[in-house]
């Protein structure tokens, strides 16, 4: 379905490529300076190429890539903000002979215009993105803890020993209040809390210790957990 897209937005675009130049030599030929009609003509193309290749999947399916750019948004308010200024400056010059030096500067300050947008909405990706690795990254610690409180609440469903889901449940309550954190200290409490878990789990497993000592290790759990919110 993305390869037909994407042959189907190609298509397209050399479609509409080709009927532009015929267009142009077949209607506008006549009408303005040999120059001024070849810089008109390369304008036309370079404006709908640039609508082409945002709106259809040439360069990946439109929904995805929207979603993994943040500045997206500001790439595509550059191609709109500039896609009528260009249009405009062309039959503006056609309708009323204007010079070709004045032309050439309108197109590439227009397109410097639009480069900007671009390189804009690059800057702002590149910034969102730094931000989002960093966010995931303190939450990396979190995420693991998350995930061996299932396996430990895996465990002992598994066990044929006494019961911890109450404080399991405790476990997991306390863990949400935690804030993320890429301090040294609290990624220390929070591999600490993670070794613990892995611990009582196969405590759990193997059946080796009594309720009461396992007990005692939830107890010291939830002490690192005070411990660890502690750090922000």
């Amino acid at each position: 379905m993305n390869n037909s897209s994407k042959i189907i937005g190609i298509l397209l675009l050399l479609g509409g490529l080709g009927l532009i130049i015929a267009a142009y030599f077949l209607f506008l030929k006549d009408l303005q300076e040999e120059k001024i009609f070849y810089l008109n003509m390369a304008a036309t193309c370079v404006v709908f190429a640039v609508v082409t290749l945002r709106s259809t999947d040439i360069l990946g399916p439109v929904d995805k890539v929207a979603q993994s750019g943040s500045g997206y948004g500001l790439k595509w308010f550059g191609v709109w903000f500039y896609t009528p200024l260009a249009l405009a400056l062309i039959v503006l010059s056609t309708i009323y002979g204007w010079s070709f030096n004045i032309c050439l500067i309108g197109h590439i300050a227009l397109l410097l215009l639009l480069l900007s947008f671009f390189f804009l909405g690059s800057l702002v990706k590149n910034n969102v993105n730094e931000v989002i690795g960093n966010i995931e990254a303190r939450k990396a610690g979190l995420k693991e803890i998350s995930t061996q409180i299932d396996l430990l609440e895996m465990q002992s469903k598994l066990s044929k020993g006494a019961s911890y889901q109450e404080a399991i449940d405790k476990l997991r309550e306390n863990v949400r209040f935690i804030t993320a954190s890429d301090k040294p200290a609290a990624i220390a409490f929070e591999n600490k809390l993670i070794e613990k878990i892995r611990i009582i789990a196969s405590q759990i497993e193997h059946n080796s210790q009594p309720a009461d000592v396992i007990e005692a290790e939830f107890d010291e759990c939830l002490s690192i957990i005070e411990l660890r919110k502690n750090q922000y």
